[in-house]
């Protein structure tokens, strides 16, 4: 039950028990571009998809390394440790970080955004959807309101949302958008999926110097991949097999049908929000703005975040994850995301919970948390 990697499901387990195939295996090619072409369809983008090697921090390097120049102005909104990332990215590559500040877990106000950006001549807004360190939802359609009709291209990250919360690349204007299989989507880590639309391609080519990274310039991905003949250059190999994997998990995921599976996540978020608040625990997110994804949740008083978590694992088999950045020792998250937004993990997890905050001497009534859960899930809503 932790923000990633989660639970992959047995169909994309038998995806990697294959023989090793070249990369430069016709079949390769067609499944490639069979699974980007799916992919397209769960972004909502009629941008180009460009798979890397690496996780979703490379994903974020890669849209900033290929963008940003020295001397470039980025506005970056910061409401949580990822979104802090961008801001060490643009630094790294000589560009010039502009925040907009919100507290974490608080709600974005985008008047002050828009005031924000009309202040200045930006090269691109960074923006994070899901917040993986909060549990919180972003408005990413109204800042991609805000960039409309500028010059400025809009940047997103959607690691923690893409497959399980709707993302419409087209719709929100965005130029950049990626996220990674190891969540939402239920695949295995080690892949960055990337939309590109024409845009920012334009912007790279406009660029006044190549990038400074070989492997992480994506502008190298429309110059030798896309329109060339098979077998094609691949700009930097990708693993066969985590492809393969990929590929499961996005027929699974556009069989069950996007909106079904977003209320699937939807009904799990509130179960597990509903069960924790019965349980006596204070989410930290503001939930007016709470992921269907990830919930994040203060840890009580008295209790140190280590003995929870290890409690719930050693003795209950069930994996949570700490705060990380400023919320280290602050706060504990579950995933609710792919295979495990369903009523018998949400479930487990509660009573894991409660057993460890009993183990631990906290003062629980037993049942309740469970309880509201199936209640939610009676409802269906």
């Amino acid at each position: 039950m932790t923000p990633g990697p989660t639970e992959v499901s047995e169909r994309v387990v038998r995806a990697l028990v294959r023989p090793a195939i070249l990369h430069y295996d016709p079949m390769m090619f067609d499944v490639i571009d069979e699974t980007c072409a799916s992919l397209k369809g769960i972004f909502q983008s009629e941008g180009d998809i460009i798979l890397l090697p690496g996780s979703g921090r490379t994903g974020m390097e890669a849209v900033i390394t290929s963008v940003v120049e020295p001397g470039d102005k980025v506005l970056t909104v910061i409401s949580g440790a990822f979104s802090e990332w961008f801001k060490a990215i643009i630094e790294r590559v000589g560009g010039v970080p502009v925040e907009v500040r919100f507290d974490y877990g608080k709600p974005i106000d985008v008047a002050v955004v828009r005031q924000k950006f009309q202040e200045n001549d930006f090269k691109a807004v960074t923006f994070v959807h899901n917040e993986t360190s909060t549990g919180a939802t972003n408005p990413a359609q109204q800042i991609g309101e805000v960039v409309k009709n500028s010059d400025a291209l809009f940047i997103l990250d959607t690691i923690s949302s893409l497959g399980g919360i709707a993302v419409d690349v087209n719709e929100w204007n965005v130029d950049l958008c990626f996220s990674a299989p190891q969540k939402c989507l239920g695949g295995l880590l080690g892949l960055s999926i990337i939309s590109v639309s024409k845009r920012a391609w334009d912007k790279m080519e406009q660029r006044k110097k190549i990038s400074t990274s070989y492997t992480l310039d994506l502008l190298r991905w429309k110059q030798i991949w896309f329109g060339a003949k098979t077998p094609r250059p691949y700009p930097v190999l990708v693993p066969p097999h985590l492809v393969f994997a990929l590929s499961e998990a996005v027929k699974e995921t556009l069989e069950e049908g996007l909106d079904k599976r977003f209320r699937r996540h939807r009904i799990a978020a509130r179960a597990m929000r509903e069960g924790l608040k019965a349980l006596g625990l204070e989410l930290f997110a503001d939930e007016s703005i709470a992921s269907d994804s990830i919930t994040a949740v203060n840890i009580p008083t008295g209790l140190m975040d280590s003995d929870l978590l290890n409690m719930m694992w050693q003795r209950y088999h069930v994996a949570a994850a700490g705060g990380i950045g400023s919320l280290k020792g602050r706060t504990f998250r579950f995933g609710h995301m792919a295979n495990t937004a369903r009523q018998s993990c949400v479930f487990r997890a509660l009573s894991a919970l409660e057993m460890a905050l009993l183990d631990l001497g906290q003062s629980v009534k037993s049942g309740v948390g469970v309880e509201a859960a199936r209640q939610v899930y009676k409802s269906g809503s």
